[in-house]
């Protein structure tokens, strides 16, 4: 197109600074950096929570920072137990789905028409139309409309949608879009085996890491981690863990593992910390050096990968590598199982991580690594921040996608 670009319109399902969720963050820091180049409209739904799409805030427009969001009222809540059976039903049907795709959008949601009328009535309002994420309601039914001048950033999952990309109703979704902006290879490679039209862009631009305000002064660094530390009782250096604390993330071996390094070193002023909740069959055993703060705030989890030596990725599955790249770029270097996948690649593609294959592997590992602290632990850091930030941090990310509006 190569004409001035003044004008976009980001829509995404759910918008705002204090919601959770990979989506909504990303939507959010995105268009903060978006508006010191573009005015901005958000068109977005009335909801906060994504699990019921209930009404929580007022529809129409308001104006933050700057930034025009209007608000669709969503026309139909979601109740997951039923879903989750409609999605499981459509995943083994296979490719051919039929009129159940259009239901399972509709059940998905959130259905917001007044968002679909807006962009038809409005089309030309605008000069681009960035989407974020490929499989909920706002996507499926306005990226057609304005299909010549959109922008999809898919955040699809390898893992999760190994099924869903391959849904004609979604495979004729990316063959619609301008330009498709993925968050890593990973993500390119997946969806670039549905794309069939060669008109289509494809460019990978980072997941938009960066280390928050209260990490970045060194002052409130020490401050912050003093504070984590204080209030759950942590002494020493400490190994963390942080998400589901369950078999099916490797953590029964982790453990074992950190239980057998205590027993040989009981001195080593090494500790283990897993934040999160354990499932019902998974025990957190005492007496290993571990600390076990269960759930903590977003701040505090933060600022407890700050103040750690190591980051432990236990998982023997392939798993997302955002948490591990979050603690790459506060210099943490990694201890990561090489049956992550995805996590192991980057951990190997960052050279800041020991990688193991057996729990005798990581033993020996750990020990070693205590044993030749110093300016080896130093480089591993520095090479963790350089390498996160050059492929994943925001300088990337909008590069890229500036890059892919204005072309």
């Amino acid at each position: 197109m190569n004409e001035e670009v003044s004008k976009i319109a980001v829509i995404v399902p759910r918008y705002g600074e204090n919601l959770r969720g990979a989506v909504p963050e990303f939507a959010y820091h995105l268009v903060k950096r978006l508006k010191s180049f573009y005015s901005i409209d958000v068109l977005t739904s009335t909801a906060s929570d994504f699990e019921t799409w209930e009404n929580s805030m007022d529809d129409g427009e308001t104006v933050d920072d700057d930034i025009h969001i209007i608000r669709f009222r969503t026309t139909q809540t979601r109740d997951m137990a039923s879903f989750e059976k409609l999605d499981e039903l459509r995943r083994n049907l296979g490719i051919a789905g039929g009129m159940l795709d259009q239901k399972r959008i509709y059940e998905q949601g959130p259905v917001v028409r007044g968002l679909i009328a807006y962009l038809r009535e409005n089309a030309d309002r605008y000069d681009r139309f960035l989407f974020v994420t490929f499989q909920y309601f706002p996507t499926v039914y306005g990226l057609p409309h304005v299909a010549e001048k959109s922008i999809l950033i898919p955040f699809a999952d390898p893992v999760k949608d190994e099924k869903h990309v391959n849904y004609k109703i979604y495979r004729e979704l990316f063959d619609s879009a301008r330009v498709l902006i993925f968050r890593d290879e990973n993500e390119k490679k997946f969806v670039s085996r549905v794309v069939k039209k060669s008109t289509v862009g494809k460019v990978v631009a980072g997941s938009g890491i960066e280390v928050p305000d209260y990490l970045a002064d060194p002052d409130e660094r020490i401050d912050a981690i003093a504070r984590f530390r204080k209030k759950y009782g942590i002494s020493g250096d400490y190994i963390i863990y942080n998400g589901r604390i369950c078999k099916e993330t490797g953590c029964d071996e982790m453990f074992r593992i950190f239980k057998a390094f205590h027993e040989v070193h009981p001195d080593s002023p090494l500790h283990l910390l897993a934040i999160g909740k354990p499932d019902a069959d998974m025990a957190l055993p005492p007496g290993i050096g571990a600390y076990y703060p269960g759930f903590v705030s977003e701040k505090e989890k933060l600022s407890a990968m700050a103040g750690a030596k190591y980051q432990w990725i236990p998982s023997k599955e392939d798993c997302a590598p955002t948490g591990f790249l979050n603690g790459l770029i506060l210099g943490v270097p990694g201890i990561v199982n090489e049956g992550a996948g995805r996590t192991a690649k980057e951990a190997k593609l960052s050279e800041s991580a020991y990688i193991y294959k057996t729990a005798e592997d990581c033993l020996t590992l750990i020990e070693e690594a205590e044993k030749s602290a110093g300016e080896g632990y130093d480089l591993l850091s520095v090479r963790s921040k350089i390498y996160a930030r050059d492929n994943y941090g925001w300088g990337s990310v909008m590069k890229t996608v500036r890059n892919a509006i204005e072309a």
